[in-house]
């Protein structure tokens, strides 16, 4: 947990800014494509499952559960913030 912490305020907010925004653009551009609405939770959730199918092949790899963790936190915050 302090591993993604640090990452999700460290180095991956410096490559690629600020979550929230990052979550929100992918939404839209998934909307558009798919024709479907897609919020910013919808996005951290489907990171989350892409993780856990990487996860399942049987190399269970830190990276994933690491960031399994980061999407769940950023998921729960804009959840917070959506109420």
């Amino acid at each position: 947990m302090h591993e993604t912490a640090a990452l999700i305020d460290g180095i991956k907010s410096e490559e690629y800014g600020n979550p929230d925004t990052s979550f929100r653009m992918i939404a839209s551009m998934w909307s558009t494509y798919k024709g479907v609405e897609f919020t910013s939770v919808d996005v951290g959730m489907m990171m989350v499952l892409l993780k856990v199918v990487r996860n399942s092949r049987g190399r269970h790899k830190k990276d994933n559960f690491v960031d399994i963790c980061g999407y769940a936190a950023l998921v729960g915050s804009a959840e917070e913030e959506d109420r």
